[in-house]
């Protein structure tokens, strides 16, 4: 008795999905080669229009930035002016520049002014 029942209630649970009705979109079939033509010519157009909205808005957040960061060196450079500490800050610049400039004359001069020069190197490029 309880093997019977329990080969009902397998076959009752197994027959009841199979019996049940097919949802609408499954019973139409396949789409047609058209459909899916159309189909994807809109997804491309959704995705260019938004890849085109997207560019447009990183443009703008980007030209924020910019007027932001013009408008912040403009007040620094207004109170430098008014602190005094504008033309010191250009020195500082300037030795910078000279002194990673490479020397173009090393080969040119006397003997003499050649070792002066190969003395002067920097002590931290020992790899020279």
């Amino acid at each position: 008795m309880k093997n019977s029942t329990l080969v009902f209630c397998a076959l009752t649970l197994i027959a009841v999905p199979a019996l049940a009705e097919k949802p609408e979109w499954k019973s139409k079939g396949k789409p047609a080669a058209e459909q899916k033509h159309q189909q994807k010519e809109m997804l491309k157009q959704k995705a260019d229009h938004d890849e085109m909205g997207a560019e447009e808005e990183k443009e703008k957040a980007h030209n924020k930035l910019k007027e932001k960061n013009k408008e912040k060196d403009k007040l620094q450079k207004q109170e430098k002016l008014k602190d005094g500490s504008g033309k010191s800050e250009a020195m500082e610049k300037q030795r910078e520049k000279k002194s990673t400039q490479e020397m173009k004359e090393l080969d040119k001069g006397s003997e003499q002014g050649q070792q002066q020069r190969d003395v002067r190197k920097k002590w931290w490029k020992f790899w020279e």
